[in-house]
């Protein structure tokens, strides 16, 4: 199943025209023995990271009543199968489309789009072009690549062994995760030398958000000298990767303190400050309840708003979700991990998939997390959010 998004398009020629929206399944099939449009011109002009430009020329259609543009971006992981974008013209000769991705519709650099075009004659016969497809880059620079298994670097403006260099410091921090050997699907890592060149979508920050995640593309920023405090929220991102490309589904997805369990241990473990505040949180009950770890936590009585202040502090977040990561792997192993996060992506909730794995719901882990932790046991009359999956 694919998501079609239908809109109105604007014909540069002579004059601006104005088009219509396209009807979704309103446009003809193509008959197979119908002869293929015949094109003059059929390209596309980029203009990274701001617009593509559409541009067609044909002959052999005497008397064209429509014109249709169809072209699909597909994320590796996408419950919809991808997004076909359709748009419809006037039965004109010459057209040039210029589409300008919202953010919500951002795509990242080295991801590939395919178009075609679709005329309709006046007798109702349709002619399809072949299909054609480009890459979407930032040709502001000439980029180098290196590839080992399905991990790829891009970068430009640094020595010719960057990329080999990256590959090699990055492989043995994933190897912590020794719950999953490799990932299924190809990992692009798209590296700028400085923060202006990289703009808006680069992750510089454990915290930052990937908009391109569901893409299994990174974009980051590295000086030459490739150092561990810099390269902290690439290793961060890559461990979602290989996480997700194991357990992604398109009904529930994997908890939270798993993969952020995960990721901090691809990082090596805590950073100092984590620590500190994991240790500042064991003597004030600072902790989140496994069944509230997903959701945001907004304290609705003053007795939970005194017994977990700051719940939301981002420190003790990643701190508890690496400790009960740890938990799980000295009680049952990293083995059964990866079988805990294979469950997840048949869509499974997250109780009964801790039961098949470990025999535990989430309660019991958390009562065994705190156990093992030294932490005191739960108390009975303490508040706790439902997670949104109901697991």
């Amino acid at each position: 199943m694919f998501r079609i998004r239908t809109r109105t398009g604007l014909l540069i020629a002579a004059a601006v025209v104005a088009a219509w929206v396209l009807p979704v399944g309103t446009a003809a099939a193509a008959d197979p023995s119908d002869p293929p449009l015949v094109t003059l011109v059929n390209g596309v002009r980029t203009d990274f990271p701001n617009s593509v430009e559409f541009h067609l020329m044909y002959v052999g259609v005497s008397d064209p009543q429509s014109v249709d543009l169809e072209f699909i971006i597909e994320p590796i992981h996408s419950c919809g199968g991808g997004t076909i974008h359709s748009v419809r013209f006037p039965g004109k000769t010459t057209i040039i489309w210029r589409w300008e991705p919202s953010e919500e519709e951002a795509f990242p650099l080295g991801h590939t789009v395919r178009w075609r075009w679709r005329v309709t004659g006046s007798d109702g016969s349709v002619r399809l072009s072949y299909p054609r497809e480009f890459v979407w880059m930032d040709e502001r620079f000439e980029w180098q690549s290196y590839a080992k298994d399905e991990l790829t670097v891009h970068w430009h403006g640094q020595y010719p062994e960057f990329g080999e260099h990256l590959v090699g410091y990055l492989e043995p921090q994933l190897e912590r995760i020794e719950a999953i050997e490799s990932t299924r699907n190809p990992v692009n890592i798209f590296v700028y030398d400085n923060d202006d060149d990289a703009g808006p979508g680069a992750v510089l920050q454990r915290d930052d958000a990937n908009p391109y995640k569901a893409f299994n593309t990174v974009v980051s920023v590295i000086p030459e000298e490739i150092e561990g405090d810099e390269l902290t929220a690439l290793i961060h991102e890559l461990a979602h990767f290989v996480v997700q490309d194991r357990g992604f589904n398109c009904f529930n997805g994997l908890p939270h303190w798993l993969e952020e369990g995960l990721a901090m241990h691809a990082e090596g473990g805590l950073t100092s400050e984590m620590r500190r505040a994991f240790a500042e949180a064991r003597l004030i009950e600072q902790f989140i309840p496994l069944r509230s770890f997903d959701v945001p936590f907004s304290p609705n009585t003053a007795e939970t708003a005194v017994q977990y202040p700051h719940s939301q502090d981002k420190l003790v977040r990643y701190a508890q979700s690496y400790s009960l990561v740890e938990v799980l792997k000295e009680e049952f192993g990293w083995e059964k991990i990866g079988f805990l996060i294979d469950l997840f992506k048949y869509g499974i909730t997250v109780d009964d998939a801790l039961k098949l794995a470990f025999g535990i719901d989430t309660e019991e882990t958390e009562r065994l997390w705190r156990l093992r932790a030294g932490l005191p046991e739960l108390a009975p009359n303490r508040v706790s959010t439902p997670s949104a999956d109901g697991g």
